[in-house]
């Protein structure tokens, strides 16, 4: 998707590709083009495979830091107060 038909406040010319995992968007990556070039149409399929890939990666590692709050609630390592804070900032991050 091309930035110019979003909106966009970013300067220039440029495209972007949203990071879809599970029918959710997580967010966006965005490629400014170089001055006069413009990506062929086998460049963007291969970024809007990494677009997913790195979507993907974040939901990840976003499950490992929820899998480690529920390791330390089972034994005890944190106080259930401390706990809380860090699903908190985990849930804002988003």
């Amino acid at each position: 998707m091309e930035v110019s038909e979003v909106g966009s406040a970013l300067p220039g010319d440029g495209c972007l590709f949203p990071m879809i995992v599970l029918g959710n968007l997580r967010g966006a990556l965005v490629y400014r083009y170089r001055p006069g070039e413009h990506y062929a149409p086998d460049e963007r399929v291969l970024l809007t495979q990494a677009a997913g890939d790195v979507g993907a990666v974040l939901r990840i590692l976003r499950a490992r830091d929820n899998e480690s709050i529920v390791a330390e609630l089972l034994t005890g390592k944190n106080s259930a107060q401390k706990l809380r804070q860090k699903a908190r900032a985990l849930a804002y991050t988003g």
